[in-house]
């Protein structure tokens, strides 16, 4: 049977990164509502101000492919860390 182990370092850094996760969730969308009304003419012109529009809707998908990536990276560490403990690989 192969080892199964969920060290507690391990366990310290899955937690971390799911609440890390959350951070950057958070972050990220204060970002996009930043970028929103930055793309408001009525708030924010000018040549450059008008380039940046042009550019939004790409650094807002972006945003969006980096949230999924950072979720993914969470639920796994998540799901693996559960699989692990259920095998009875809590390092006890």
């Amino acid at each position: 049977m192969p080892r199964v182990l969920s060290s507690d370092a391990a366990r310290t850094a899955v937690t971390g990164a799911i609440a890390k996760a959350g951070n950057i969730h958070e972050t990220l969308n204060q970002l996009k509502l930043d970028g929103d009304a930055l793309n408001t003419p009525e708030n924010w012109d000018g040549a450059l101000a008008a380039q940046f529009r042009g550019e939004w809707p790409q650094h807002q998908r972006n945003f969006e492919l980096a949230l999924q990536s950072i979720d993914a990276v969470a639920d796994w560490a998540k799901r693996v860390n559960e699989n692990i403990m259920v095998a009875g690989g809590n390092g006890a």
